[in-house]
């Protein structure tokens, strides 16, 4: 069997340089005891499948073989600065029977635990999530992650993000990894930053997990206020504008 080699497109631990775990060490941190195990160990390569509920998931990039590429991210969660290293990356990424629905909420599920139980167990110097262009901090990772998996909100502060064009509109990155869309709030609903990712955080709970926007939907914001969110011409926004009853 070859190496595994995938695009930046799972989930990312990152390492300082050097400091990246081995299969050795993947072999001592799951435990009998651990919901994490390997399900596969291809004799020789540096990669490993893991197993969590029923699900694998291929981990490449360990040590000591080539880590798995990281892209630059745009998007800095809970870190001062952004870590650009020089770090060295380990991927998580569902196994290709799972791979046509990486995207869906149960997939999506397994993976973060798997990432969660390995960023406790490995300590990274911080979470890549590329379909979001996000370095989220390990603490805040564990911290949104293990809230969702034990029965809170999808974890949007750190899977999602959010930036101002110039027009002062607020535009969502990484939603359309799972919805096929992304969100674009106007610049009226979104004048205060700290409203502005309220409504973007609740709307992005109502629409993740669910088909793509086809026809004009009437919500609440988190100030009372109607929302009208409406797919655009070409299908891949939507179009999210407030209006005072």
């Amino acid at each position: 069997m070859t190496a595994r080699t995938k695009p930046a497109t799972g989930l990312l631990l990152l390492f300082a340089s050097g400091t990246r775990p081995n299969v050795e060490a993947f072999q001592s941190a799951l435990s009998e005891a651990s919901p994490v195990s390997i399900s596969h160990r291809p004799d020789g390569e540096n990669w490993l499948e893991l197993l969590i509920d029923g699900m694998t998931f291929d981990c490449t990039g360990l040590s000591p073989g080539k880590g798995a590429a990281a892209p630059y991210f745009r998007n800095i969660v809970a870190l001062s600065k952004p870590d650009e290293g020089p770090f060295e990356a380990i991927q998580l990424a569902a196994s290709e029977h799972l791979a046509a629905g990486a995207s869906s909420l149960p997939v999506m599920r397994g993976l973060a635990a798997v990432g969660l139980h390995l960023a406790e167990k490995f300590a990274p110097v911080a979470i890549g999530w590329p379909p979001a262009s996000a370095q989220i901090a390990t603490g805040v990772f564990r911290h949104i992650v293990s809230g969702w998996l034990d029965g809170g909100p999808f974890p949007a502060p750190g899977l999602i993000a959010f930036s101002r064009n110039s027009a002062g509109e607020m535009e969502s990155e990484g939603l359309s990894y799972f919805t096929g869309q992304e969100l674009h709030l106007s610049a009226d609903l979104v004048a205060d930053q700290g409203s502005a990712m309220r409504i973007g955080t609740r709307l992005v709970n109502e629409l993740v997990g669910h088909a793509p926007l086809s026809s004009s939907l009437k919500a609440t914001g988190t100030d009372g206020r109607t929302i009208w969110m409406e797919p655009s011409v070409d299908g891949k926004r939507i179009m999210v504008t407030g209006h005072t009853d």
